[in-house]
C-alpha cells in the first residue's frame, strides 16, 4: 500500500506542476491590461485546484481506510493463528499427558505378567517334582522284590487282612 500511495503522491505533484505552468502561460498570454478576464482566469485555476485537491484528499482517505481494512484483517488472522497454536498445544499435552498414561499401564501390566508367568512357572516346577517324587514311589511300590517268606504269609496289616476301603 505505501508504494501506491507513494505512486499517487508523484502524480498528485507532476499534476500541479503541470497546472501551475498551464496557468502561467494562460496568465502571459492575457495583456495586462484586462484586468477582468485575469481575474475570471485566476478565479478558474482557483476552484480546478480545489477540485484536485479535493479529488486526491478523496483518493488519500480511500487508501487509508483500506490500509487500516488490511491491517484489521492482518490482526484477526493473527489472533485466530495464535488461538489455534494454543489449542495445538494444548492438545499436544494432552497427547503426552495419555502416552505417558499408557506407558505407565503397559509397564505395570508387563510386571503383572511377568509376576504371573513366575508364579506359573513355580507351579510348574512343583509339579514337575511331585510327579518326579510320585514316580519314584510307585517304582518303589512296583519294583519292591518280595522274598519268600513275604509271600507265603500274604499282605497283613497288624497279623490281620489288609482291609478294603
Amino acid at each position: 500500500m505505501t508504494a501506491e500511495t507513494e505512486v499517487k503522491k508523484k502524480v498528485y505533484a507532476e499534476q500541479e506542476k503541470v497546472l501551475q505552468e498551464q496557468h502561467q502561460k494562460e496568465l502571459e498570454a492575457i495583456n495586462a491590461d484586462d484586468q477582468e478576464k485575469r481575474q475570471n482566469i485566476e478565479k478558474e485555476f482557483q476552484l480546478r485546484e480545489q477540485e484536485r485537491q479535493r479529488k486526491h484528499a478523496e483518493e488519500m482517505r480511500k487508501i487509508d481506510d483500506e490500509v487500516k481494512r488490511k491491517e484489521q484483517e492482518i490482526k484477526e488472522k493473527d489472533d485466530e493463528n495464535k488461538q489455534k497454536i494454543k489449542q495445538m498445544e494444548e492438545n499436544a499435552k494432552l497427547l503426552e499427558e495419555n502416552a505417558r498414561i499408557a506407558k505407565e499401564n503397559l509397564e505395570k501390566k508387563a510386571e503383572a505378567q511377568r509376576k504371573e508367568g513366575e508364579v506359573l512357572s513355580e507351579e510348574r516346577n512343583k509339579m514337575i517334582a511331585l510327579r518326579k517324587i510320585h514316580e519314584r514311589a510307585k517304582d518303589a511300590i512296583l519294583w519292591y522284590p518280595l522274598n519268600k517268606e513275604e509271600s507265603d504269609k500274604g499282605t497283613r496289616y497288624n497279623d490281620k487282612p489288609l482291609p478294603i476301603w
